[in-house]
């Protein structure tokens, strides 16, 4: 009886691995026939980024705030700043947030971002003819000589700075909400192709130890770029460069396939790798959109509190401006609101008009211009709905009898408020 038993035992095993036998023969024909002739298929993923709320709502802020100095009126340092606002665990109860900033060592300077090649690898073939060598070059952007780099970071949106403990880089993860859903972001950090590797090119290699009249060299070059924050920085700055003056409103940038996602998964309280792996038939058609809030000033940087971390070349007394007042000048000052209704309007073309304060707003206010300073709001959608085009203040609007906080325009654009600082007031 064992015998049958121990026979039936051997059938049984030879018949489950003959059926696993044809099962991984049937996978390995199956993989070789898409390879060969299956179709090329693209899966897309979007991801749109913009405003992060914190759970209780008490707080909203953009992912990504960029402020632009650009220094065009030659009266300080031009610099860039990105500032990560993400959040700080997954109660979403907090912000966190790392601050990216290059400035430039002098007014005369400019900052620049250079490409800079880290290393060549070449894999060198003998060929029927001769040779030929398959070379990668790999680049990365740098700050150049005139501009310095610095990392902060803060828990209090920068009333305190620190120097990042944890620059951003390679192992940099965000913690950001899409939609209602929470995930981690981070820059790949890898090198990509950034051109087609070029044709085969024929050449003499008169240098090389084996050259003989007969005998060629051909080169295939292949160029890969480090998509890390610095290519990042790169994008956004030159992007800064179609953006106009005074401007400070958010907008839409399209980044491509240039970040990692990680989808949260709630019941097991961790992260899961959201991106598609590229295989030999199967594409990723990643597009990332980011709603970003913009700032650009024609002036350079003269004071750390100008900064978006209220500090400059890693100071929080950088000061070139000779003007040691302090910057709560207006604490202490009554803010008064001033709007569209506050002014007269003076018709300069058809439909375009110049704004003069009110007769009535000045004789009554004048009389505490020491002790004011005007908030004034101009809403262009208020102004079309009167066939009314803001042109500018007149020059006689008894505007510089009083102090002015801040004035900017107001319109809704796709649904969106969108405020922009008017200069020159």
């Amino acid at each position: 009886m064992a015998t049958k038993s121990l026979g039936k035992g051997k059938t049984l095993l030879i018949v489950l691995c003959a059926i696993l036998f044809l099962a991984c023969a049937f996978i390995d024909v199956w993989y070789v026939y898409v390879v060969l002739y299956g179709e090329v298929k693209q899966v897309v993923n979007t991801y749109e980024v913009g405003l992060q709320t914190l759970e209780d709502g008490s707080d909203t802020k953009y992912f990504i705030e960029v402020e632009y100095y650009s220094n065009e009126n030659k009266n300080g340092y031009e610099c860039f700043e990105i500032k990560f606002n993400y959040l700080l665990d997954e109660d979403k109860n907090a912000f966190y947030s790392q601050g990216l900033q290059y400035v430039t060592n002098s007014i005369d300077d400019k900052i620049n971002l250079n490409l800079v090649n880290t290393s060549i690898e070449s894999d060198h073939h003998w060929g029927a003819l001769g040779n030929y060598y398959d070379r990668n070059l790999f680049y990365s952007y740098v700050p150049g000589d005139t501009t310095s780099f610095y990392n902060y970071a803060s828990g209090n949106d920068y009333d305190t700075t620190i120097l990042s403990t944890n620059p951003v880089g390679d192992g940099s993860y965000f913690r950001i909400q899409l939609d209602k859903d929470l995930f981690l972001m981070k820059f790949k950090s890898s090198y990509r192709e950034n051109r087609n590797p070029s044709d085969y090119s024929q050449e003499l290699d008169i240098d090389a130890d084996y050259y003989s009249p007969a005998i060629y060299c051909w080169y295939k070059d292949s160029d890969y770029l480090l998509y890390d924050y610095s290519y990042f920085a790169q994008l956004l700055y030159n992007a800064m460069g179609s953006i106009s003056n005074g401007t400070q409103s958010a907008a839409v940038f399209e980044f491509g396939n240039i970040f990692d996602y990680y989808a949260y998964d709630e019941n097991l309280g961790t992260y899961d790798n959201q991106p598609i792996e590229d295989t030999t038939k199967v594409i990723t058609d990643i597009s990332s959109y980011y709603s970003i809030y913009v700032r650009k000033h024609a002036d350079g940087i003269q004071k750390a509190s100008q900064s978006l971390f209220n500090c400059v070349q890693g100071s929080s007394t950088f000061n070139i401006s000779n003007d040691y007042a302090e910057d709560d000048y207006f604490i202490g000052r009554t803010i008064i609101d001033c709007d569209i209704y506050d002014f007269d309007y003076i018709n300069i073309a058809e439909g375009y008009c110049l704004l003069s304060l009110k007769d009535s707003f000045v004789d009554y206010y004048s009389q505490y211009s020491d002790d004011i300073s005007l908030s004034i709001c101009i809403d262009l959608d208020r102004l079309s709905e009167l066939n009314i085009k803001f042109y500018g203040f007149d020059t006689n609007s008894n505007l510089n009898k009083f102090s002015i906080y801040e004035c900017y325009t107001q319109q809704v654009i796709d649904g969106e408020v969108v405020k922009t600082e008017v200069q020159n007031v």
